[in-house]
């Protein structure tokens, strides 16, 4: 009987040792698994940030990029508005010159249709 006490008792003391021993795999585990999440947590903010710096750089860089298009591109239209109002002014000129000329002509001619009648009304009443 005294072995089985024995027994009994290295059982019972060899339980609450695993049971410590587990109890201390957690503990250290959890502390552990708090350090992990602390130092992971720190690393991605880093790398977030330093993303985020880099994108910032280059959106930067593509707005700059996207001005000088668009100044470009405004310059380019104003010079093409420009070169069709001049066109439009020259037109205009040519235009007006010509409708002068033929407003002279047309007056010209009519001075002499005129001036013909009359000589052929003269002709006819002599």
């Amino acid at each position: 009987m005294a072995n089985e006490d024995r027994i009994k008792k290295m059982r019972q003391e060899f339980t609450e040792l695993r049971q410590a021993i587990a109890s201390d795999i957690d503990e250290r585990f959890a502390a552990s698994e708090q350090r992990v999440t602390e130092k992971l947590t720190h690393v991605i903010v880093q790398q977030l940030e330093t993303a985020q710096e880099h994108l910032e750089g280059r959106l930067q860089v593509h707005m700059e990029d996207l001005k000088g298009l668009v100044t470009t591109t405004a310059e380019a239209y104003g010079g093409t508005l420009d070169g069709i109002a001049r066109k439009l002014g020259e037109m205009t000129e040519k235009m007006d010159t010509k409708f002068s000329d033929h407003d002279k002509a047309l007056g010209d001619h009519n001075q002499r249709v005129m001036t013909l009648e009359r000589a052929r009304r003269r002709g006819r009443r002599s």
